[in-house]
């Protein structure tokens, strides 16, 4: 008796037959009997130990131990199903319901995001080659499980079949009762019981499911005669055509024919190439085109016309053989459009890419581009697995070739004699490295270059030259870019043209039409105008357009109205704006790379990009030093330290806002103080140092009245506002933020409106008008959101809990917390602390005093680390009244008293919060006279036995 793998598995896959005709015929009838058929599944799984791995529709996955097993449940299945349930009526009433089933034995992927993937597929596709009533199973199934076959049951072997999926023949077997009257070697519905022409021995097709379904249903339906799948050489053209054919096989009962026009550059020896495909001998003295009409004529058929872009003048003579042949369909591959009447266009854009970071729970195999990768590594290297460290690596392959499918084969070919690693540093030269040397291969499919001549060889020379001098633009442009940018003549009707010969993607953008290029595209777009020895003026004139555009979006950012236009723009253009900002460094246009800082720096600091936007404040910090240009240098470095601010470095936020304010001092560039001043403050009254705040923002609002500076005035106001709401001066503090918020609502400063109406929430919470606290909070969560500010946003959500908490809903104040951790960045140090310390309050009030405690630590720990000395007293103070409430009076007295030891130089409201609990607690007796002194870290440690 053959053995199995240790780890093989077993998978039946069913499927219902004519369920689509079931329900137009019974409607909710069919429905009922669907739910009975589901059962009756179910309960034949459970009695021979199958585990339902997914149903989708009517279709059952399930997989088993061993192969027996799922063989006798298929028998099983069948039997219960013609019998039907003792109550049949909606049974009965639709004729019962029959399945098709396929079981197929396969080893999982280990580590992979889906281990029954391909063993899944090919399963399915077994399913697929049965008719209803009938098991079919693989060879190695039928060899595992035949020795094991209980009595009554037998497998007849039916040879080799292809199936659908058009990958390699597999050997089936059909399950039989024994002694069964069923016919011999019945009909399968593989590719031999159909009329066709696929060729041999193709990849296996991975991906694409939804399109694949589109598609076909378009075919489907009579009135679409002429489909024609576009998009440049390398993105699956000819393959996706392939499959959806093979799903259609069904559907056109004399046949799907495939016709390979990639040879033919004369049009009008298509017809004859089409006869070929056909098998029709044509007579010399005829015109091929009508004797191919008059074999057609009657005939319901598909024909894929594969590579029909070099012989596109034919369109007239197929247009008339659609007019005589109305039963027949075509399914064309083209980089350029027929332009016939009734001509269906579908682009066919590269396979799904995985994000730059994959979130917790993520698989890259999820992503299409992956799975083709993994599957032509495996091809080459069948111990090839992906793994947690290879993952980003194959991830980020797939994004550096576009998910381009020709592309991605060429580069797992490499992982033969190189890592993935290897194959990934070595894509910097891509045109080079991906080659191949495949014999079957045709020519134009040899390397990516050739993929992508065959369709620059179909542009005229004004398109050619329009063609390179578009290799700047990174991301996409809108054609006014072009126009700005390009010298050759741009014009949307050419740009169009560029389209349809596939060089060129369109989209939407701002509410406007895009372009853009594929990565692997711009790259040879690069080499062609390399050629022509204008890059470094094409990308001097793409870096000036864009640095006037980042200055113009930089300026709506800045508080105004447009705030949401502004950042929209920005995320929109930011890969043109990185890139004319490198072009500048590498072109030593120093005046230029500053500005580029400048403008730059207000994106990532409201997008919260602090890596980026440090780093590149850095670039124009060295160009302003350079150029000795003070003025610009205070500039940077302020922006320097408000990206410092936001990654919670604050100790580089006052050394950095401290020498800009120093230089603008020194230069007398009295206006230019206000921010740092304002920054400083803000430093200070994060450790209570509100002496020093107040000093810093009377400073600055003096300074600011007298520069006319409105806007800053109005938050200096505000920040004065807070500083009031601390030292407990509530009345005064709300009268503040109503004078700051009327001031931001004139100017319709967005950004600062929502400063405000989330600081001001602050003082309504302590005042107890929690409703009204959330509705400032909402909305401006809503304003931080429309801007762009996703930290805001995060922040704004931690307040609310804190409000909800207050008010005593603690699930709801769970909930928005949460929210805002969820959302906060790992970097993003500030809101976790905060957040932490509002989970430490919920958990406490729920009595879980572990959880709470383990929260509040966290908490203090951050807090101590980027210096915020308020919340680390917060910290303990909530410590103290979760030990109080949970028994444990001596820790909670340990608690308050670090925090009045550790923090008592502090004039804070959290501290007079402190002392007022502990007066509280010693007049009804639950304090202890003394406790141990503790610091703030054992102060935190959890319950003593």
């Amino acid at each position: 008796m053959m053995s199995a793998p240790a780890d093989a598995m077993t998978l039946l896959c069913t499927d219902v037959e004519d369920s689509s005709a079931g329900w137009e015929r019974h409607g909710v009838r069919f429905g009922e009997a669907l739910r009975v058929h589901e059962q009756i599944i179910r309960d034949c799984l459970a009695r021979h130990g199958g585990q339902e791995v997914r149903t989708v529709g009517d279709a059952f996955l399930a997989r088993f131990d061993s192969p027996a097993a799922a063989l006798h449940c298929a028998a099983d299945i069948h039997r219960a199903l013609a019998d039907g349930p003792p109550d049949g009526s909606a049974w009965d009433a639709v004729g019962g319901i029959r399945v098709r089933i396929g079981v197929l034995t396969g080893e999982p992927l280990p580590g992979a995001s889906e281990p029954l993937g391909p063993t899944a597929d090919r399963a399915a596709r077994i399913c697929d080659a049965a008719l209803g009533g009938m098991t079919l199973t693989c060879g190695l199934t039928a060899r595992l499980a035949r020795d094991s076959l209980r009595p009554g049951l037998e497998l007849e072997d039916l040879g080799l079949h292809r199936l659908k999926d058009l990958g390699h023949p597999e050997r089936l077997h059909l399950l039989r009762e024994a002694g069964s009257t069923a016919p011999q070697r019945p009909r399968l519905r593989t590719l031999e019981a159909l009329p066709h022409n696929f060729p041999e021995n193709l990849s296996s097709f991975v991906g694409r499911e939804r399109e694949i379904r589109e598609l076909c249903a378009l075919l489907r339906d009579r009135t679409v005669r002429l489909l024609t799948l576009t998009g440049p050489g390398g993105t699956g053209k000819t393959r996706l055509a392939l499959q959806v054919a093979a799903e259609l096989l069904e559907e056109f009962s004399d046949g799907v024919w495939i016709v390979d026009l990639s040879p033919v550059r004369d049009p009008s020896a298509v017809p004859a190439t089409i006869a070929a495909s056909l098998g029709i001998p044509l007579s010399p003295t005829s015109d091929p085109r009508r004797q191919v009409a008059a074999y057609l004529r009657g005939r319901r058929a598909l024909l894929v016309l594969d590579n029909l872009e070099q012989v596109t003048a034919c369109a007239g003579q197929l247009a008339e053989l659609l007019d005589e042949c109305p039963s027949i369909a075509l399914l064309a591959t083209s980089r350029v459009l027929l332009r016939v009447a009734g001509e269906r266009e579908h682009p066919v854009e590269p396979l799904s890419l995985p994000p730059e970071e994959m979130p917790d729970g993520g698989s890259w195999e999820r992503y299409e581009s992956v799975r083709l990768l993994v599957d032509r590594c495996r091809a080459v290297r069948p111990d090839f697995r992906l793994t947690p460290e290879t993952g980003p690596v194959a991830a980020a392959i797939c994004r550096r070739l576009d998910g381009m499918p020709l592309a991605i084969e060429l580069a797992a070919a490499r992982v033969r004699a190189m890592t993935l690693e290897q194959v990934n540093e070595r894509l910097a030269r891509r045109f080079e490295l991906l080659a191949s040397a495949q014999r079957d291969l045709p020519d134009r499919q040899r390397t990516l270059r050739k993929a992508i001549d065959w369709s620059y060889d179909l542009l005229d020379e004004p398109e050619r030259q329009l063609f390179a001098e578009l290799a700047p633009f990174v991301g996409g442009f809108f054609p006014e870019d072009a126009q700005a940018v390009c010298l050759a003549g741009v014009s949307e009707e050419r740009l169009q043209s560029l389209r349809e010969k596939s060089l060129l993607r369109t989209g939407v953008a701002c509410g406007m039409p895009r372009f853009s290029l594929l990565e692997s595209i711009r790259e040879y777009a690069s080499v062609r105008l390399q050629a022509l020895g204008r890059t470094a003026e094409l990308r001097t004139r793409h870096a000036d357009h864009y640095l006037e555009a980042a200055r113009r979006e930089s300026a709506r950012l800045d508080g105004t109205a447009e705030v949401a236009d502004a950042m929209e723009r920005m995320q929109v253009d930011i890969h043109n704006m990185r890139a004319g900002m490198d072009w500048c460094r590498e072109a030593g246009r120093i005046r230029e790379t500053v500005e580029y800082g400048k403008a730059l720096a207000r994106y990532f600091i409201a997008h919260n990009d602090v890596a980026e936007g440090d780093e590149r404040l850095r670039a124009a910090e060295e160009a302003c030093r350079a150029q000795g240009d003070e003025a610009a240098l205070a500039v940077i470095l302020l922006q320097r330290g408000r990206v410092a601010w936001k990654r919670s470095d604050l100790e580089a936020t006052r050394r950095l806002a401290t020498e800009s304010l120093e230089i603008s001092r020194a230069r007398g560039d009295r206006d230019r103080m206000v921010p740092p001043l304002n920054i400083l403050g803000q430093l200070d009254w994060g450790v209570a140092d509100f002496a020093g705040a107040r000093s810093r923002w009377e400073e600055a609002l003096a300074l600011a009245r007298e520069a006319g500076q409105s806007r800053y005035e109005a938050v200096v106001l505000s920040n004065l506002a807070l500083l009031a709401a601390e030292e407990g001066r509530l009345e005064e503090a709300g009268a503040l933020f109503a004078e700051s918020l009327h001031r931001h609502r004139a100017e319709g400063d967005q950004v600062s409106i929502a400063y405000n109406l989330m600081n001001s929430s602050e003082v309504l919470r302590r005042q107890g008008r929690f409703q009204e606290a959330l509705e400032r909070l909402e909305e401006s969560r809503r304003l931080f959101s429309a801007a762009g500010y996703r930290r805001e946003v995060q922040i704004a959500w931690i307040r609310a809990g804190l409000v909800l908490i207050e008010a005593g809903r603690i699930d709801d104040a769970e909930t928005a917390v949460r929210r805002g951790l969820h959302a906060a960045d790992a970097s993003e140090r500030w809101c976790r602390m905060a957040a932490l310390a509002c989970l430490g309050r919920i958990h406490g009030a729920r009595g879980c005093l572990e959880d709470a405690l383990e929260s509040l630590r966290q908490s203090c720990a951050i807090a101590r680390e980027i210096g915020e000395r308020k919340h680390v007293a917060a910290a303990l103070k909530e410590a103290g009244t979760v030990f109080l409430e949970n028994g444990q009076p001596g820790r909670a007295l340990s608690a308050w008293e670090a925090a009045l030891r550790e923090h008592g130089d502090l004039r804070s409201a959290e501290l007079d919060e402190v002392r007022s609990r502990i007066a509280r607690a010693r007049e009804r007796g639950l304090l202890p006279e003394s406790a141990p002194p503790l610091d703030p870290v054992a102060a935190l440690e959890g319950p003593r036995s």
